[in-house]
């Protein structure tokens, strides 16, 4: 049996573990999702297909929120509640509506989700925003921005003379890096041992325009995102965790944080399914570790533009890169000459009745033993 011990001890949110990997069930790439049996089957393993929403819980006409205009209430399950081909939901909540005050933890939002997709037996994957990508809006908690101690927490994307491109929470400031690991480690306490969270994902890894902050160090990113795979692993030690790589701020960095990501028995994710798969770094290591490291990607507004069939992006996500969970987005561009997501997509995932590779990975079938990630500074 899979077996990863955990737990979190005093008031910095500090995680200590040691984590041991078990052999898992051998499943053929075809097979259809379904839980792991016998041997692993501590360690929970669902993949499939799944209906990505938004973190808004209200309409809105005027902000990009990662599924447009239409409301991300639980009720937004409905259309794969009963589809036998999608294995559940993932949604995204941002970091400020999880923790609105320093050390006091909102988990509303998720327990919502969870309850409704319980009741049809789906499953939720969990995806947190440190960094907001459009406009003005932040991720990150009041208390980031305004305590010193914070560095001033974010840095907005745009250059000089660029339209607002959102915010990037300072990863690399160790004291920023502490809390957000104390919110993972609330999140592991609260939500790993349910039977219904099939994962854990921390948002992409992009600094784009690191430019904008004076004070950003490369090196110290690197180590900070380490610490994050190891205690993101800990924290969830019966749920597969993703780190989802995209750009970097150089590419050997982001081929080191994807060793580290294997090490550490944790699932290469990304935000942008794409074909031919060679668009980015992500997609490199993601051929790179096949077999060896499972891949989960999500399908967003541009996969959607209508550049691609709905057939041609579940082949390239499938077929090609073997992937073993895709998210994809309630979207409607048909308008547009795009895509949508229930006119297009769900036929195309019934027609093949929700195929996907279900082989656990090297990681996750062999013996690891997972570090101790080490205070960074204080909070």
């Amino acid at each position: 049996m899979d077996t990863r011990g955990s737990f979190c001890v005093g008031t910095c949110g500090v995680l200590l573990a040691v984590a041991l990997w078990g052999p898992g069930r051998a499943a053929q790439a075809g097979d259809a999702p379904k839980p792991a049996e016998g041997a692993g089957a501590a360690l929970k393993w669902f993949p499939g297909h799944y209906l990505l929403l938004g973190w808004r819980a209200v309409p809105s006409a005027t902000v990009k929120d990662g599924d447009g205009p239409n409301a991300a209430t639980p009720e937004r399950w409905s259309v794969i509640a009963d589809n036998p081909h999608f294995a559940g939901g993932q949604r995204i909540y941002l970091w400020k509506h999880l923790e609105p005050q320093k050390g006091r933890y909102d988990f509303s939002r998720i327990e919502k989700d969870l309850a409704y997709l319980k009741a049809h037996n789906k499953r939720l994957v969990v995806e947190v925003w440190d960094t907001y990508f459009f406009g003005k809006l932040t991720a990150a908690p009041d208390y980031l921005l305004t305590d010193p101690a914070y560095k001033g927490g974010i840095f907005y994307r745009a250059k000089p003379g660029q339209k607002d491109r959102g915010s990037i929470v300072k990863r690399y400031v160790p004291a920023v890096m502490d809390r957000y690991i104390a919110l993972v480690c609330e999140l592991g306490r609260r939500f790993d041992s349910d039977p219904h969270l099939a994962g854990f994902a921390n948002t992409e890894t992009s600094m784009s325009n690191v430019t904008g902050s004076e004070d950003f160090d490369a090196r110290a990113c690197e180590e900070q995102m380490k610490r994050l795979v190891t205690a993101s692993g800990q924290a969830f030690p019966s749920t597969p965790v993703f780190i989802y790589g995209n750009w970097y701020h150089n590419q050997a960095a982001l081929k080191e944080l994807a060793e580290h990501a294997y090490a550490n028995g944790l699932v290469w994710g990304g935000p942008d399914l794409c074909p031919p798969a060679q668009r980015g770094w992500g997609d490199q290591i993601l051929r790179a570790y096949q077999g060896r490291m499972a891949g989960g990607l999500a399908v967003q507004w541009q996969s959607y533009d209508g550049r691609w069939t709905a057939e041609q992006l579940f082949d390239c996500g499938v077929n090609d890169l073997k992937l073993s969970f895709i998210f994809w987005m309630d979207v409607e561009r048909k308008k547009n000459g795009g895509l949508s997501f229930r006119e297009d997509v769900i036929p195309v995932v019934n027609r093949y009745k929700g195929r996907i590779h279900t082989a656990r990975p090297e990681n996750l079938a062999a013996p690891i033993t997972v570090g101790v990630p080490a205070s960074g500074g204080s909070r």
